[in-house]
């Protein structure tokens, strides 16, 4: 087994990382940080609209990785357009460079009928890991964990964004253990989700439910009483050397 530090922002989708953070990570310096799905949010009256900022913010998660240095950056996720198609697609940068894309596959609620569907699994490599990013519902999809399990990554990571809803603790913890501990198992590998919370203009909440999963448990989830809250947990994750 070997071990890896994994950082994961649990945030506003406010499309900036606080300066005080980021020196926070700076100095534990993990070996990836991850941000949520739709992180650089923007109110639109249709999702594909929100291209517009598409450039600025590939200039800021740039600028991110390269003060992060020798940390991988997951980029949470955020609408781009491909040869007149509408996708959400996460990006994933290390020491200032683009190393990799991945779309949506299994789109939910109003990304239906505006944007499109992607194709296909991928797997990326940096420090001598292979991991993947899943974002949302595609963890829900038996065919695409299926299709992922041929290309054994390491470590998946999901940006995750959720919305509130009425649940019993033990119901949640039941959830989380038929969702991601059974994938993890799947997989033989972990599973980081990291989730967004709440944020002005969204019109409907959203919860931070946040986790790290691994085949044998959940390893750590956002305390149920911070769930509306911003968190940057930084821990360390076992993964399987292949």
């Amino acid at each position: 087994m070997k071990k890896i530090k994994v950082a994961i922002y649990q945030s506003h989708l406010k499309g900036k990382i606080p300066e005080n953070i980021l020196k926070k990570i700076s100095r534990k310096k993990p070996d990836f940080l991850a941000l949520p799905e739709y992180f650089f949010f923007k109110k639109v009256s249709k999702l594909s609209d929100a291209k517009i900022d598409f450039k600025k913010n590939i200039r800021y998660l740039t600028h991110i990785s390269r003060k992060l240095k020798d940390t991988v950056l997951i980029g949470g996720s955020m609408i781009r357009e491909k040869n007149k198609i509408f996708y959400n697609t996460a990006f994933v940068f290390y020491q200032g460079r683009l190393i990799g894309e991945y779309d949506k596959q299994k789109l939910f609620g109003r990304e239906k009928g505006d944007i499109s569907t992607g194709f296909g699994n991928k797997v990326f490599e940096a420090k001598g890991i292979r991991f993947s990013v899943l974002i949302c519902a595609d963890i829900l999809s038996e065919e695409i964990i299926m299709n992922l399990k041929t290309f054994s990554p390491q470590l998946v990571f999901l940006p995750t964004f959720s919305p509130y809803k009425e649940e019993k603790i033990e119901d949640k913890i039941l959830r989380d253990e038929n969702i991601f501990v059974k994938n993890a198992q799947i997989l033989k590998t972990p599973i980081v989700k990291i989730c967004g919370v709440s944020t002005p203009k969204l019109s409907y909440p959203i919860q931070g439910r946040s986790l790290i999963a691994d085949p044998e448990r959940i390893v750590w989830r956002t305390p149920f009483h911070l769930e509306n809250k911003e968190i940057l947990k930084i821990g360390w994750i076992k993964i399987e050397e292949k």
